[in-house]
């Protein structure tokens, strides 16, 4: 019985380490899709503007995709911060609140899905690209951001 809690530290710093070099591989990808897109790598590191850049700068998907999913994300946030620290975390939750929240998620899953697939297009890639970049996004941002693959203007030409 003494030694059992170590084991957990053990395994929440591996999962500490996997998400931090996680974050790390997205912004290494990042800052080079950026370059490759003709726009100031530095915006990369900027958190929630960066996702704005992904979707209307880079994937040239319309403004109100990027504004829902900033409101889907705050009012997520305040929505179940505000249920909690009224009712309590003990409180139950009503079926409303979680069919609420859920359409917020499936909404964040669904403007992600769309961003990767107009992503690898304006990279001139192929629709199996884009499925890779939502489910394997840890081997195809790299490959899209180290490969030859070269951002496509509005034009169509490769810059």
């Amino acid at each position: 019985m003494h030694g059992s809690g170590s084991g957990w530290g053990i395994v929440f710093l591996v999962i500490g380490i996997a998400l931090l070099l996680g974050v790390c591989l997205f912004l290494f990808c990042s800052w080079q899709i950026f370059k490759k897109a003709g726009l100031p790598p530095w915006k990369c590191l900027v958190p929630f503007y960066n996702f704005h850049c992904y979707i209307v700068r880079i994937a040239r998907l319309p403004l109100v995709l990027s504004i829902l999913l900033f409101l889907s994300l705050a009012l997520g946030l305040v929505a179940e911060g505000a249920f909690y620290l009224v009712f309590g975390y003990e409180a139950l939750v009503p079926d409303w609140f979680h069919f609420a929240t859920g359409c917020l998620k499936l909404a964040q899953i669904a403007i992600y899905c769309v961003t990767m697939l107009k992503l690898a297009g304006v990279f001139g890639q192929s629709l199996i690209v884009g499925v890779g970049l939502i489910v394997f996004p840890w081997i195809f941002l790299p490959w899209l951001a180290f490969g030859n693959a070269k951002y496509l203007s509005r034009a169509g030409r490769r810059d």
